[in-house]
């Protein structure tokens, strides 16, 4: 059976809680009971709703579309020097990128 390898978290919240911001979606439901080893990214401009390091800390590994300059890199360097992010949680999210992009190129 073949499995996604990216899926996308909605712009909408649930629970009052943004799906991009729920760790307990994003790891709980995707990761341990659903068994998804792929990568989870944005909505496209989600971001411009949601906390990006909440983002980054819940388990999303691309933020879309991304910029040419530091608008998200800084928060997620900052998220990681005031303690809101673990660094553990964004190695997390670049091995999944990374793990898809090895399985293409086979």
């Amino acid at each position: 059976m073949n499995k996604p390898d990216p899926i996308m978290t909605g712009y909408n919240a649930t629970n009052v809680v943004f799906t991009a911001e729920d760790e307990e979606m994003i790891q709980g439901i995707f990761r341990q009971e659903f068994g998804f080893d792929g990568f989870v990214m944005t909505y496209w401009n989600s971001y411009d709703t949601t906390d990006v390091v909440a983002t980054v800390q819940a388990g999303n590994c691309w933020i879309t579309p991304g910029s040419q300059d530091d608008t998200y890199v800084t928060p997620i360097l900052e998220g990681q020097a005031d303690g809101r992010m673990n660094r553990e949680s964004l190695e997390k999210n670049i091995m999944y990128l990374v793990k898809v992009i090895l399985k293409r190129v086979k």
